[in-house]
C-alpha cells in the first residue's frame, strides 16, 4: 500500500507549491483547474525511456517513439472481458532487440542510448528498487544521458523536484515570461520554485498543452496559460486517448 501511495502521490503535500503557483505569472491562470493534480510515478527504467524519447523531439514525436517501443518490443497480454494491454519492454528486451526492430520505432540516435541504459540495468549498475538512492550524477554517467534526461527521470520515478529538467522549449519560455537571458533561466527558475523546480518544469508542459514552441509563445502572449482540454489533439492530459 505504501508503494502504491507513493506512485499515485496521494499523500504528497503540495501546499508550499500552491503558494507559489497561485501568484506566478505563467501558472496562476491554471491554478483552479489543476489544483489537486499529482504526477503518477513510474519505474526508473520507464522514466529514463521517457526522457530519452523526449530528447530533441516534440511532445508528440517523443510519445510516439515510446508507444512504438512498447508495441514492437513489449508483451501483449489479454485481459478477460476487456481486451488486451501491453507490458512495456524490460531492459533485457531492449538490449536483445534487433537493429531492424529499433529502426521501426524511429528512435534515430536514441536507439544507442537506450541500449546503453539497458546494459546499466542488466549489469546491476542501476536498478528500479528505491530510485530515491540515485542523483543526477549517477545517471549522467550513462552514455547519451544528459542533465535534462536524468532530471526528468528523477522527477518521474522518485519525485525529486529540486533540479528542473530544462530543455530548449522551456528555456525559451522562461526567458519570455520572466524577461531574463537564456543563460540565466535555470537560476531564475530555481529562485522562484526552490525545491519544487522539477515539478514546476513538468507542469509547464501541462498548462501549455506541450504545444510546439512558436504556438506556446503565442498562447503566452494571448494569456492562454491553462490547458484547453481538447479531444482534437494530443496533450499531456489527453495522451491516454491517443497512445
Amino acid at each position: 500500500m505504501e508503494k502504491l501511495e507513493f506512485i499515485l502521490g496521494v499523500n504528497e503535500d503540495l501546499s508550499k507549491f500552491y503558494e507559489i503557483w497561485v501568484k506566478d505569472p505563467l501558472f496562476r491562470k491554471s491554478y483552479k483547474l489543476l489544483k489537486g493534480l499529482h504526477l503518477r510515478c513510474c519505474s526508473l527504467w520507464d522514466a529514463l525511456m521517457i526522457g530519452v524519447c523526449q530528447q530533441n523531439a516534440s511532445f508528440k514525436q517523443g510519445w510516439k517513439m515510446l508507444a512504438m517501443l512498447h508495441k514492437v518490443l513489449g508483451r501483449r497480454i489479454e485481459v478477460e472481458d476487456w481486451g488486451y494491454t501491453i507490458i512495456p519492454p524490460s531492459p533485457l528486451d531492449v538490449f536483445n532487440a534487433k537493429e531492424s526492430q529499433l529502426k521501426t520505432c524511429s528512435l534515430g540516435y536514441r536507439a544507442n542510448t537506450i541500449k546503453h541504459i539497458a546494459k546499466y540495468f542488466i549489469d546491476g549498475m542501476i536498478c528500479n528498487e528505491n530510485a530515491l538512492r540515485y542523483n543526477e550524477g549517477d545517471l549522467i554517467r550513462i552514455k547519451g544521458v544528459g542533465s535534462y534526461t536524468a532530471r526528468l527521470a528523477l522527477v518521474l520515478s522518485a519525485r525529486k523536484y529540486d533540479l528542473p529538467p530544462i530543455d530548449r522549449w522551456l528555456k525559451r519560455i522562461i526567458s519570455e515570461v520572466y524577461g531574463v537571458k537564456e543563460s540565466e533561466v535555470e537560476a531564475v527558475w530555481r529562485n522562484i520554485w526552490g525545491e519544487w523546480s522539477g515539478l514546476a518544469a513538468v507542469l509547464a508542459t501541462i498548462i501549455l498543452d506541450a504545444e510546439p514552441l512558436s504556438r506556446a509563445l503565442t498562447r503566452i502572449r494571448k494569456g492562454i496559460t491553462y490547458p484547453l482540454l481538447s479531444d482534437n489533439f494530443m496533450t499531456p492530459l489527453t495522451l491516454w486517448k491517443f497512445i
